[in-house]
């Protein structure tokens, strides 16, 4: 009997720790840090509600793809949409280790003050948080992740915005996280200003490369 009890105690724990195998990421901390605000669209224009925005987890080493001086804009535009989490490509279009997952909207927060009982939100921010987030599909704890957002309401469109921070890793199991802190202060306009690569067309490719063929045959008939 006992050992019966003690195996059901077991098959109980596992079951709530496969469970509680979710986070909860929040970047408000109205009252508290900071409040986001002033994410604007690619002319830079803040106050603009209803964009979409989520974040983007590297999910097998610390960089990203689509973001940073020498990869400025280098994500292929992904065609699931903004409400549809995946692994995002590369401009060639071959899949990243970076994986999306969907946000809500942008919106007014204008009426939260921050941890200072001075600083208000504004226009563009995020009220809501990133819910029971899995951490499974090869995102794990100490994964790094930026926030992203988007031009278009509806969907991606072909324009960006990147942000993130040293302190910005995946929580541990079960834990809701808050990730307000560089949002401190009055924030700055962060603007959509990356853009979404297309992989060229085949027959475009096709002439391309027939046009470089070319010259460098023209060039050695010249030599």
């Amino acid at each position: 009997m006992k050992l019966a009890k003690q195996l059901i105690l077991a098959i109980a724990l596992l079951g709530a720790t496969s469970a509680s195998a979710t986070v909860t990421i929040s970047f408000n901390g109205a009252f508290f840090n900071g409040v986001v605000s002033n994410l604007s669209n690619s002319a830079g224009v803040a106050g603009i509600n209803g964009m979409r925005w989520g974040i983007i987890v590297s999910t097998s080493d610390s960089d990203f793809a689509g973001a940073g001086p020498s990869a400025a804009g280098s994500y292929y535009e992904y065609a699931a949409g903004a409400q549809v989490a995946g692994f995002m490509k590369d401009s060639g279009g071959a899949l990243t280790d970076d994986y999306f997952i969907p946000g809500g909207l942008t919106t007014d927060t204008s009426s939260l003050l921050e941890g200072d009982f001075t600083t208000p939100g504004g226009f563009g921010g995020i009220a809501d948080d990133i819910s029971s987030l899995a951490l499974s599909g090869g995102i794990s704890t100490g994964d790094k992740f930026a926030l992203v957002w988007f031009e278009s309401g509806t969907n991606m469109g072909d324009k960006y915005g990147f942000f993130t921070h040293a302190s910005w890793t995946i929580p541990s199991d079960g834990a809701t996280e808050d990730y307000s802190t560089p949002f401190l202060g009055a924030d700055p306009i962060r603007s959509a200003n990356l853009t979404l690569q297309g992989v060229p067309e085949p027959s475009r490719a096709v002439l391309l490369l027939g046009g470089v063929l070319g010259l460098a045959m023209r060039r050695r008939r010249v030599a």
